[in-house]
């Protein structure tokens, strides 16, 4: 008879769109592992522990089990394999230059120029919408002040302040990022946004389709 035995789910590569599960099963003859890879959602990383019988759960049953899961219960998963939850927990080490109630910054160890800062935030969000607009305003002074003291105390030209939100906009990890940079003049450093003509009239439509959402999320008429 074969023992119930747990498998287990874990990132194959942070920043891809598959994991890795391993499953093992124990009998008197036979003790094995296998390992199989299927799609995750949404770029996340997390861990899966569940108890099976004699059968390995199938792709589209782990699928349906994700797709039930709520936003909070992702989230925590999400939590348990990511790397910058375990720098704000100190349990992987980080150059830390700042850190209150809300956020840790901490140097780039690939960064794009010396002194490059990564702000995060000590709650697990993935994208900016899920944190609050207070933890954003708190966000939007740190960002203020650390463009600030790179200016001065490494004697910057200027700074690169951005957000890579969301997988289309290049973010590679599942935790919300934000990047200070110094800059200097010839640095190589490349954010290239290509300009793209359009016609007025497509630009009057994107007006009319943005601005009346615009309104409503600010309360205006």
């Amino acid at each position: 008879m074969t023992a119930k035995r747990p498998f287990s789910c874990f990132p194959y590569s942070t920043g891809v769109s598959s994991f890795k599960i391993r499953t093992s099963s124990a009998s008197e003859n036979n003790d094995k592992e296998t390992e199989v890879y299927i799609p995750i959602f949404n770029n996340a990383s997390f861990i899966i522990r569940v108890a099976y019988s004699w059968r390995m759960p199938t792709d589209a049953e782990l699928e349906e089990q994700l797709r039930n899961m709520s936003p909070e219960q992702l989230r925590e998963l999400q939590k348990q394999q990511c790397i910058f939850c375990k720098i704000v927990e100190k349990k992987v080490q980080a150059r830390i230059v700042y850190e209150d109630a809300l956020f840790l910054v901490a140097l780039d160890i690939n960064p794009a120029t010396p002194g490059h800062l990564l702000v995060l935030p000590k709650e697990h969000y993935s994208i900016l919408p899920q944190m609050s607009e207070d933890t954003i305003t708190h966000l939007g002074m740190l960002a203020k002040h650390l463009s600030q003291a790179v200016l001065r105390g490494l004697k910057a030209q200027g700074t690169s302040i951005f957000v890579a939100n969301g997988l289309a906009a290049g973010q590679r990890a599942a935790h919300f990022l934000l990047h200070v940079i110094p800059r200097m003049e010839g640095d190589r450093v490349t954010i290239n946004l290509i300009e793209k003509k359009m016609l007025d009239k497509d630009i009057d439509a994107l007006q009319k389709s943005l601005k009346p959402l615009v309104n409503k999320l600010f309360n205006l008429p």
